[in-house]
Parts: structure tokens; sequence; C-alpha cells
């Protein structure tokens, strides 16, 4: 299977560098990755065509990548085809589809709980937005110590605001279904 992973930017010494984390190699290590340059005048739909699933991956959200994300995810969900939102990606699937999120505090650089599939779970927590309202489209599927969404599906589309990829961290059983039917299929 052919994943595509949309990648942060780095800065060093004035550079600009774009980055995957290497936790992915880990997580999907038995499918092949690609790795999507933050170009929007790259052939985004023979891109798209050519994946099986695209992982809006977490991190920053310079323009360039907004942009290649957002047409992206328009030809997967024209082409019918899965994508996962993490972090920076569940925040901008979130809007995209009529959510909102804010600004919080307490969540960057640590571990919290959340209630999914009517367990409680430890999860990580990378950054300083939340979704204080899920798309209304949408199935929430885990919820914060607070009651705010931190995971929903709709159809195909997933977002999970905890970084499953940094260690041995749940999914929420809906999403956990769903890659399974493509790794799978």
């Amino acid at each position: 299977m052919k994943i595509g992973l949309t990648q942060r930017v780095i800065t060093v010494n004035n550079q600009h560098y774009d980055s995957t984390d290497q936790d992915w190699y880990s997580y999907f290590g038995q499918h092949e990755l690609i790795q999507i340059q933050n170009n929007p005048t790259q052939d985004l739909a023979t891109l798209a065509d050519s994946l099986d699933l695209l992982v809006i991956t977490g991190g920053n959200a310079p323009r360039e990548r907004i942009k290649v994300e957002l047409e992206l995810t328009r030809i997967m969900m024209d082409d019918g085809k899965p994508i996962l939102g993490i972090c920076h990606g569940a925040f901008l699937l979130t809007e995209l589809f009529g959510g909102n999120v804010a600004e919080c505090n307490g969540h960057h650089n640590t571990v919290h709980n959340v209630t999914m599939d009517k367990n409680t779970v430890e999860v990580n927590s990378f950054h300083n937005l939340q979704i204080t309202t899920a798309p209304p489209v949408a199935t929430v599927l885990a919820v914060d110590e607070d009651g705010f969404c931190e995971s929903w599906i709709h159809n195909n589309i997933a977002a999970i605001a905890w970084h499953p990829e940094r260690g041995n961290i749940a999914i929420p059983n809906d999403i956990s279904l769903l890659l399974t039917s493509i790794t799978d299929g």
C-alpha cells in the first residue's frame, strides 16, 4: 500500500526543509511511504491517484504546506480515498468540515487522558490547540477530560489530535478498522 505523508517545515541556518517524523517509518513500516513535498505546483492529481491513503501529519502550518494539503485533500475526497489527520492534520480537517478549533493551555509536550471506546487511555499531546466543536457530519470517537473532541470520523476521513505514531498509543476502534480495511485490501 502507498501512504502519502505530508511534511512539516523546519528551518536550520535560514534554510527551509520538508521534514517527516521518523516514527512513521516504524508505524507504517510494511508499506511504501511517500513524503509529500510542500510544493503547490507539483502534479497533485497524479500524486493522489498513486496513493491508497493520505496522512496529514502533525507539525507547523506554513502557507505552502496548507495549500498542498487542502488541494490534495480535495482530490482524495473526489476520488473517494481515505484521509487521516494527525494533530495539525486533525485540526485542519476539523475546520475544513465545519468544526471549530481554538487555542488551549496545558496540552503542549505532555500527556493526558482521553475516553474512547468506553475506556480511559493516556495519550501524548504536542499541540496548543483543541477541537472545541467537532464537525457536524462527524462521529466523535474520543474526548479529553474536559469533554473536548480528540478524535472523530466521517466515512473514510478521520482525525486524531494526539500522535499514535510516537510509541504504543491506542487509536479508536473505528479508525483502526478503517486502516485495517485499507492495508488488508
